[in-house]
């Protein structure tokens, strides 16, 4: 199953298992080199779509901070360091599309990479092109499950190395 439009995709196998399963899988899987919980920036005006994705992310050892509108973000980013940044790209204040082209403006001195997955409840083509030209990793469409959070967590997130 896809759970993303055109390339690259979020893709889920036949064998996931159940939340609480995945979760305890993932624990032993996917951690920041410091050993700590995976910090993770959710931006996200909707309220139930906060809930849901954050309850989902910390079934999956992270740690969730969340911001309502894209202006918020920035703010965020420049208080703490992020392994994942999880963003629906229709945002009051400042769009995703637009924070998504401040944030790689950014790394450019820096040289560090924050993988970027834009969500969206709209099946766009063109919402999709939008969203890779400004330089997110992934795209992925609302409503998002467990198994997708789980995925993108794996393939997004940062790995142990011991």
């Amino acid at each position: 199953m896809s759970a993303a439009l055109g390339s690259p995709l979020i893709r889920l196998d036949s064998s996931t298992r159940t939340q609480d399963e995945e979760g305890s899988r993932m624990a032993d899987q996917v951690f920041p080199k410091t050993g700590g919980r995976i910090n993770i920036l959710l931006v996200e005006d909707d309220p139930v779509a906060q809930r849901i994705v954050t309850r989902s992310l910390e079934n999956v050892t992270c740690e969730v901070d969340i911001a309502g509108d894209g202006v918020e973000a920035i703010d965020k980013l420049l208080e703490k360091d992020f392994d994942l940044v999880l963003m629906d790209i229709r945002l009051p204040n400042l769009d995703g599309f637009e924070l998504i082209r401040h944030i790689r403006e950014k790394e450019e001195s820096t040289q560090k990479h924050l993988p970027i997955v834009a969500m969206t409840g709209s099946a766009l083509p063109t919402d999709y092109d939008r969203a890779m030209e400004a330089g997110a990793d992934t795209y992925i469409i609302k409503p998002v499950l467990p198994e997708m959070i789980t995925e993108i967590v794996r393939q997004h997130g940062p790995k142990r190395t011991s």
